[in-house]
C-alpha cells in the first residue's frame, strides 16, 4: 500500500496523506527501532534482529503518532497549530529510506517467507521492492 499511495501523493489530498503517513508509522516499527511491546517484526521473517535506531525516524514516528494516532495536548498545542513538514520532499525521503530497508529485508528472505508478502491485490508484491 505505502507504494501505490506514494505513486499517488503528488498532490495535497489530505486523505492520501493520511494513508500514506499511517503505512509509513507502521513501516517504521517494522524497520526501526521503534515497534511496540508484540509487534511483528522482521526477525520473525527469518531476518536479522538488530534494528537500527535513527533520530530523524524516531521523530518522523513521533510527529506521525501525535498527528493522526493519539489524542493528546501535543497535537492540539504543537502539531496542529504549526504542523510538521509532511510534504512531497519530506514523504520522498521516508519513502526512499524505506526502499532500502525494504530491499535488504526481501533480499535476506527465502523466497518460501517472501510469499507472506503477497496478496490478491499486491501479486508477489515484494518483487517491486528488490532492486
Amino acid at each position: 500500500m505505502l507504494r501505490s499511495l506514494f505513486l499517488r501523493l503528488r498532490g495535497q489530498d489530505p486523505i492520501m496523506i493520511e494513508s500514506f503517513l499511517v503505512h509509513v508509522r507502521n513501516l517504521i516499527e517494522f524497520f526501526w527501532d521503534c515497534a511496540p511491546k508484540g509487534a511483528i517484526l522482521p526477525k520473525d521473517f527469518g531476518a536479522p534482529a538488530r534494528r537500527d535506531k535513527d533520530a530523524a525516524v524516531a521523530e518522523l514516528h513521533d510527529q506521525i503518532s501525535q498527528l493522526l494516532s493519539h489524542l493528546t495536548w501535543a497535537r492540539v498545542q504543537v502539531h496542529e497549530p504549526d504542523p510538521p513538514d509532511l510534504g512531497y520532499g519530506r514523504a520522498r525521503w521516508i519513502y526512499d529510506a524505506i526502499a532500502v530497508k525494504a530491499d535488504a529485508f526481501f533480499k535476506g528472505l527465502s523466497e518460501h517467507n517472501r510469499k507472506w508478502f503477497s496478496a490478491r491485490g499486491f501479486v508477489n508484491e515484494y518483487q517491486q521492492w528488490m532492486r
